[in-house]
């Protein structure tokens, strides 16, 4: 008989739980959620996390917290992330570098990108800009990489993560250049060494140059991409000029710890594509030079496969390494 009752006790406790778990997932969100940045303040992806996070804060009436978490390449604020509870209450604003670089650069990255995270949605790409200092002596790419032959190594480039620093050594590979890399903690103090003259040049989002651009401090010599942009329709593109594979730009994806539930992430999506898509943010992300790419989480997980497959091959061309 008591041996029943234990058994009934049981039952009845692991129904109850059970029933909490999905009434706390039907409830989501009881209290506030975080995005976690894994850049310094001031660069693109800090700033498009602040965009976001106000909208849906504004939307769920809880507060969204930024957390900037920089570091290694975006490493430090990755794996923050993926070591957080799988509940919903945080996120991160994934790049590219964090989700299909790092893994094939690495050589002990403490987590998995296909193991620990699941996506939320795709969030903005925006293309890449090789952007030299005014004091530079080179007007366009061509007097660029004639300035690099003349003082090999001697030219610097800064970078924040690693896609601009694995695009600059493609690039310098195909000019048959050897430059100076210097890296920052993220794009925000990238792009202020650039502005500051402290670095010759760089190959970065141009999200973090246009509010400074037309007032002299730096030239823009090209962008990645297949097509001109429309805020800079003067400069070319690097295809233009003879420089093939660098069609692509970068990006932002959200993500979230891989055991978080699927209506969570459901709602998470829902609403976060729903902002995405507001005319207003739309506007703000492309006066950023950025645009907004809201997906479903099972095309932003193919759409990561894919790019880790291209990424890994050119990371294992080039032999690039983060230690």
């Amino acid at each position: 008989m008591q041996l029943s009752q234990g058994r009934t006790l049981l039952s009845l406790t692991v129904f109850l739980a059970c029933v909490t778990g999905a009434m706390a997932q039907t409830d989501y969100p009881v209290r506030p959620l975080k995005i976690i940045s894994p850049t310094a303040p001031g660069g693109p992806n800090d700033t498009i996390s602040r965009i976001i996070g106000q909208k849906l804060g504004d939307a769920w009436g809880r507060s969204v917290l930024i957390e900037n978490r920089p570091g290694a390449n975006g490493l430090i604020g990755s794996d923050a992330a993926a070591k957080s509870p799988a509940d919903g209450y945080t996120l991160l604003m994934a790049n590219d570098a964090s989700l299909t670089m790092l893994p094939h650069a690495h050589r002990s990255l403490p987590y998995n990108p296909e193991v620990d995270f699941r996506p939320v949605t795709m969030v903005i790409q925006s293309v890449m800009a090789l952007i030299v200092h005014s004091s530079v002596p080179a007007g366009s790419l061509a007097e660029l990489v004639s300035l690099a032959k003349s003082k090999p190594g001697e030219v610097s480039y800064g970078t924040g993560l690693f896609t601009p620093h694995i695009m600059v050594e493609r690039l310098s590979a195909q000019a048959g250049i050897k430059l100076l890399h210097v890296p920052y903690k993220g794009a925000g103090p990238s792009a202020a060494a650039l502005l500051a003259g402290q670095v010759n040049m760089t190959l970065d989002a141009l999200t973090s140059y246009v509010p400074h651009i037309g007032k002299g401090r730096f030239r823009v010599l090209a962008v990645t991409g297949t097509r001109r942009e429309a805020i800079l329709p003067e400069v070319p593109t690097l295809g233009e000029l003879g420089y093939e594979g660098h069609d692509a730009g970068v990006w932002l994806c959200l993500v979230v710890p891989a055991r978080t539930p699927a209506v969570i992430i459901g709602k998470l999506n829902g609403e976060i594509t729903r902002i995405l898509r507001l005319p207003e943010v739309q506007e703000r992300l492309k006066a950023l030079g950025s645009e907004s790419i809201p997906s479903t989480p099972d095309y932003a997980l193919v759409f990561i496969r894919n790019e880790s497959e291209k990424w890994g091959k050119v990371i294992r061309d080039t032999g690039a390494r983060v230690d």
